[in-house]
C-alpha cells in the first residue's frame, strides 16, 4: 500500500486522534500514546505498562508486535519510540540489558504482502531465465555430489600435508572452476502456473533457497579462497559448520530423488563427515593447543586420501582432554579459595560453532547453610573468567548451592558473561543432579508476594488509564492465586513461630495492597510507596525497603524449607524487631475479589 493511500484512509477513519483513541481502547496495558517531532521527523510514541509476567507473557514479541502495528496506523510516521515499562516508568534493564524496546523504522517494516510480492517478483525473474524440470535437476545433484566430495578431499589434503606437485594444484584448478560453472548454471524447478493466480499474502510454491548451489558454490569458491589464510581459520570454522554442513543437510531434505529411484546418497554422508572433520580441524587451530605443524604431523602419517579424518580425530583428541584438565584445575583453583565443589559436565544439545571443546558445565559449592552463596557465587565468577575471543564460545554454566549434598533451584545462576538467575537452566540439567531439596513455603511465599505485587502494579495503572475488563481479569486471578498460597502456608505447620511470623507480614501487605486499590480509605498512608513501584526499584539496582525485606522474607522461607531441625528455633533479628510485620494479634482479611471498574467510577 502506498503512503499517499494510507494517510488517506487515515482521514477517512478519523485522523490521528482517532486512530490513538481507538490504541489506547483495544491494548490494556497502553497507557501513553502520541505523536512527537525528533529532528524534523515524525515518531510515534507509545509507553506501556509491564505489571506481570503471568499476565503478560511473551512480553518481548508483543512489544514488536505493537510497534509494527502503530507504524502501520500512523503511516505519516516513519519511526517508533515503544516501551514496556515497569510500574513507576522504571525501564526493564537488568544488567547491561535494556527489555522491552522498538525503535522500528519503516524502511525496515515489510507486510506480507510486500515479502510475497517480493518474492514472486524474484521467481518471475528466474522463470524468465529460464528454470528447469524436477527430474533433471535431481539428476544433476546426483551427479555434481561425488566430485564435489572427492574435490573437497583433494583440497584438504593439499592443504593438511603441505605436499603437493604442480599438476596436482593445476587438476584442483580445472576442477575448481568446472565445480563453480556447474553450480552457477543451477536452478530451482518451479511451477509458475499459479504466480497469476495467488492470493496477494500468499507464500509463492516453490523457490527459496537453493542449497546445493549453496553447497557447490561455498565449497568451490568461499573455501577455497579463504583456507590458505590463517587469519580466516575463526570465521571459517562457523562459515563450514553453520553453512556448508547445513547446506548438505538441506540438500538432503530438498532433492526429490525419488524421481531418479534412488534414496539420498550415501556421499551426502560423506560430505556431512568431512565438514565436520574440517570444522573440528579449523577450531583446534583457532582455539585449541595444538599448531598446524602438530596437525600436520598427522595428516601426514598414513594414506593421504584420509589426511582429513586423521587430522580431525587428532584435533578432537586434544580438545576432549583439555575438558577434564580444566575441570580439574577450577576445582584445585576453588579449593585454594576455601570452597568445595563438585563439577557436573554433558555435551550440548546443539553445540555452538565456536564452542571448543563442545562441553557444558554445572557447578555445585557445598555449603552447611545459604547464608554464604552470595559471597561463593562471586568468587566461582571470578575464578571461572572466560575470554570469548581466544577460548570460543562458552555455553551458560549452572552454579549452585548444594545443602547436605542436595541443589537449592531457587538459588541457582547461570553465568555467561554475567550472572543470570538459573532456574530455568537448572530444569535442564535436573535429570543429571542430585535431587533438588523440595521448597513448599518459599514457592508459596514467592507466589504471595508476586500476586500482591500484580495487584499493586494494576492499581499503579489506574492512576494512569481507565481501567478495563481484562484488568479485572487480572486481578481476579491474581486475589485468587493469593489466597490459594495463603492457604498453603497456614497449613504447612500450624503454630509454627516463623509461618506464623510470615502470614502476619503479608497480611500488612495485603491490607497496604487494598489501600492503594481503595482510593479515599482510612488505611491509606500517603507516606508510603506503590509496592509494585518500590519492587520495580530494587530489581533495577535502585535498594529500597520493600525489596530487602521481599529478599529477607523469601530467605527466612528458605531457611525454613532447608532446616526442618531449626523450624523451633529463634528468628534472625531483622524478622523479630521489624515494624512491618504488624501486630501480632492482628490478622489483616486476605485480598478480596477486587473490583477495579466500580472502585475507579
Amino acid at each position: 500500500m502506498s503512503l499517499d493511500l494510507a494517510n488517506s484512509l487515515l482521514e477517512l477513519v478519523g485522523g490521528e486522534e482517532a486512530v490513538l483513541t481507538r490504541l489506547r481502547a483495544h491494548f490494556p496495558w497502553l497507557y501513553e500514546v502520541s505523536v512527537v517531532e525528533r529532528e524534523g521527523r515524525q515518531v510515534a510514541y507509545a509507553r506501556l505498562l509491564h505489571v506481570s509476567d503471568r499476565a503478560q507473557p511473551e512480553a518481548e514479541q508483543a512489544i514488536r508486535t505493537f510497534g509494527r502495528i502503530l507504524l502501520r496506523c500512523l503511516p505519516h510516521c516513519e519511526s517508533v519510540d515503544v516501551q514496556s515499562l515497569l510500574p513507576g516508568g522504571i525501564p526493564q534493564t537488568f544488567g547491561d540489558f535494556t527489555a522491552g524496546i522498538s525503535r522500528l523504522e519503516r524502511q525496515y517494516d515489510r507486510s506480507p504482502t510486500q515479502v510475497a510480492w517480493t518474492r514472486a517478483q524474484s521467481l518471475i525473474a528466474t522463470t524468465l531465465a529460464g528454470t528447469t524440470d524436477r527430474t533433471s535437476r535431481t539428476a544433476a545433484a546426483s551427479a555434481l555430489l561425488p566430485e564435489l566430495y572427492k574435490y573437497l578431499i583433494d583440497l584438504t589434503r593439499v592443504w593438511l600435508t603441505g605436499r603437493s606437485q604442480p599438476r596436482d594444484v593445476a587438476l584442483l584448478k580445472t576442477v575448481q572452476a568446472d565445480l563453480y560453472k556447474q553450480a552457477t548454471a543451477l536452478t530451482l524447478p518451479m511451477d509458475n502456473t499459479h504466480l497469476s493466480s495467488l492470493p496477494a499474502d500468499d507464500a509463492v510454491p516453490g523457490g527459496g533457497a537453493d542449497h546445493l548451489q549453496s553447497l557447490a558454490h561455498g565449497i568451490a569458491d568461499n573455501l577455497t579462497r579463504r583456507i590458505v589464510d590463517p587469519e580466516e581459520y575463526r570465521s571459517l570454522a562457523g562459515y563450514v559448520r553453520d553453512s556448508l554442513r547445513n547446506s548438505a543437510l538441506g540438500v538432503r531434505d530438498q532433492e526429490q530423488w525419488h524421481l531418479v529411484d534412488q534414496e539420498p546418497p550415501v556421499v551426502l554422508d560423506q560430505l556431512t563427515k568431512a565438514l565436520t572433520d574440517l570444522h573440528a580441524v579449523l577450531a583446534e587451530l583457532t582455539w585449541g593447543t595444538l599448531g598446524l605443524q602438530a596437525i600436520r604431523t598427522a595428516a601426514r602419517s598414513g594414506p593421504s586420501g584420509l589426511a582429513l579424518a586423521r587430522a580431525a580425530d587428532v584435533a578432537r583428541t586434544a580438545a576432549d582432554a583439555r575438558a577434564p584438565a580444566a575441570q580439574q584445575q577450577l576445582q584445585a583453583d576453588a579449593e585454594a579459595e576455601g570452597l568445595s565443589v563438585q563439577l557436573f559436565t554433558r555435551p550440548p544439545a546443539d553445540p555452538n560453532a565456536m564452542e571448543w571443546p563442545a562441553v557444558e558445565s554445572a557447578v555445585g559449592v557445598y555449603l552447611d547453610d545459604v547464608i554464604g552463596w552470595s559471597a561463593a557465587v562471586d568468587e566461582l565468577s571470578a575464578l571461572m573468567h572466560h575470554d570469548y575471543v581466544s577460548q570460543g564460545y562458552r555455553g551458560p554454566v549452572l552454579l549452585m548451592p548444594l545443602i547436605d549434598g542436595r541443589p537449592v533451584r531457587l538459588l541457582t545462576q547461570q553465568l555467561q558473561t554475567t550472572l543470570w538467575p538459573g532456574v530455568d537452566l537448572f530444569d535442564t540439567w535436573s535429570a543429571a543432579l542430585p535431587e533438588a531439596h523440595p521448597t513448599p513455603l518459599t514457592n508459596a511465599v514467592i507466589d504471595a508476594h508476586q500476586a500482591l505485587q500484580c495487584l499493586s502494579g494494576l492499581a499503579h495503572l489506574a492512576t494512569l488509564r481507565d481501567i478495563a475488563p481484562l484488568h479485572q481479569s487480572v486481578a481476579d486471578e491474581a486475589a485468587t492465586l493469593f489466597q490459594e498460597t495463603h492457604r498453603i502456608i497456614t497449613e504447612l505447620r500450624p503454630g509454627d513461630l516463623v509461618i506464623s511470623k510470615i502470614v502476619d507480614f503479608l497480611g500488612t501487605l495485603t491490607l497496604r495492597v487494598q489501600s492503594e486499590i481503595d482510593t479515599g480509605t482510612a488505611v491509606r498512608d500517603p507516606g508510603v510507596p506503590n509496592l509494585a513501584v518500590a519492587i520495580a526499584e530494587g530489581a533495577t539496582g535502585q535498594p529500597t525497603d520493600d525489596f530487602q525485606e521481599m529478599e529477607f522474607l523469601i530467605m527466612v522461607a528458605l531457611q525454613w524449607d532447608l532446616s526442618p531441625n531449626a523450624r523451633h528455633s529463634s528468628l534472625p533479628q531483622p524478622m523479630t524487631e521489624a515494624p512491618v510485620l504488624g501486630d501480632e494479634n492482628t490478622h489483616p482479611a486476605l485480598p478480596r475479589s477486587l473490583i477495579f471498574i466500580e472502585a475507579r467510577q
